[in-house]
This record gives C-alpha cells, structure tokens and sequence, in this order.
C-alpha cells in the first residue's frame, strides 16, 4: 500500500520546550539532528490507520485549513491533518482514478478532475460532493480555479478547454489549440492568460476573457509535463519529458 504523507515536524505531539529547542537540558543538543535534516524529518514521521490502496498521482495543500488532500487511482481523494498526519476522511464520488486537484481559499471548495472524465467539485469540511460538472467527454488533465473568484477552468486530453462560473454554467469553451492530447494547464490571474502544453511538446497561449487562441510555440520536442506561471514577472515555466525546463 502507499503511505499517505508523513505529519510535519512540530506540530500537536506536546512536546515540551527543552524538546522543541533540541536542547538537553544542559545547553548541547545530544545526538538529535538538526531540525529540517532528512534524518529530522525520518525520525519524526508518524505511522498513521489508513492509507490509499493504489498509486497517489497528486496532492495539494489547502491553506487555510492545515490539510493535505492526496488524490489516488484508487477512485478517492483523502484529506489528512497536516500537524498530525491523521487522516480526517475520504471523498467518494470519482468512478476512476483521480488526477488532478485545484483549491480555493477564499470560496473554501476544492476541485477534483478525473480518468472517468467528471469534474466535482466538493466542500473539504463534509464528505459529499457539492456539484458535478457535465461535459467532457476523455479524461480531465487539468483543473484550476481561477482567484479571487468562483470561476475555474478545466481541460480534457481531447484539446477541449472549458471556463465554468460558481453555478457550473458553462461559460466558455475553447479548441483548436492542441494537435495532440492536452497533458498540462495553469493559469496567470496577474496576466489573464491560461497555457495548455501537449503531448507533442506544443505550448499554447490562451486569452482568458474571450477564449482566444493568442499562440503557441511548437519547438519542444518532448511532451509537456507541468506547466506554471510566474506572477507578478511575468513568466511561465515549463517541464517536459526529456528532462528539461524552460523559462519563457
């Protein structure tokens, strides 16, 4: 089985100062290594009752709620205490294996994107999902939510990019970009943009507001494997399959 993420050091286990500090007691730090170490981070992971019983294929902080969400190809997305690595619940409603997450802080709702081609959207305090979102129609490679705003945008491996407001009305739809499956998606709130990258290598430039294609650069010649704008630069970074990343 795959381990959940282990509990970060320093938090709820009661330690005492002398403990927090490293200190002995008599001003040395012993044989503790120092806090942050790959040996300090080993020592104090925390075994916990339950983990995924397939591979993990992502996970995302939720800020605000000192959660982890794990999403596995074992259909469910898991949410684990981040000061003490126990688990807190499953949400169940994915028919396949879950791949992509995305979370708003300000509307406290999290997104998930799927191998069953559903997006859901769901409220991390309770285990029932809030809302599916209808349409694509091959699995969802990307999902983000869009800041300061209910607005998100997802993507399907098919080359079909959709923009959904807070009451899953669809209000945009955008294709043509990608000759090959869609494999990357991020979004720029700063710039107003959003960048698709492709199996074939191809990074394709989006205008949020009205849905155009504004371009695309076709020099890499490995698939595109993550995708990240750098605000307030502005920047967008990308990895591909070769090993390599490019800063644009």
């Amino acid at each position: 089985m795959i381990a959940p993420p282990p509990a970060f050091a320093g938090g709820g286990d009661n330690r005492s100062s002398v403990a927090e500090s490293g200190d002995d007691g008599d001003g040395t730090r012993g044989d503790r290594p120092p806090r942050g170490s790959p040996e300090a981070l080993a020592a104090s992971s925390t075994a916990v009752e339950f983990s995924h019983s397939r591979i993990i294929l992502t996970m995302l902080n939720l800020g605000g709620l000192e959660m982890l969400a794990t999403a596995s190809m074992d259909c469910m997305i898991s949410l684990w205490d981040l000061q003490t690595g126990k688990h807190k619940r499953s949400l169940e409603g994915h028919s396949k294996g879950v791949c992509c997450l995305s979370y708003s802080p300000e509307y406290r709702f999290l997104v998930s994107g799927g191998f069953d081609f559903d997006v859901i959207v769901w409220n991390p305090y309770v285990e029932h999902l809030i809302l599916r979102l209808p349409g694509h129609t091959n699995s969802i490679c990307g999902v983000e939510i869009v800041a300061d705003s209910p607005q998100l945008v997802t993507a399907d491996v098919d080359g079909v990019i959709r923009v959904w407001d807070g009451d899953s009305v669809l209000l945009r739809r955008m294709t043509g970009g990608h000759d090959a499956d869609i494999t990357a998606l991020c979004f720029s709130h700063n710039l107003s943009l959003i960048a698709t990258g492709g199996s074939n290598g191809t990074v394709v430039i989006w205008d949020f507001e009205f849905g155009r294609l504004l371009g695309k650069c076709d020099k890499i010649i490995s698939a595109i494997t993550n995708l990240a704008f750098v605000d307030p630069y502005p920047a967008l970074l990308s990895s591909d399959g070769s090993g390599t990343f490019h800063l644009w």
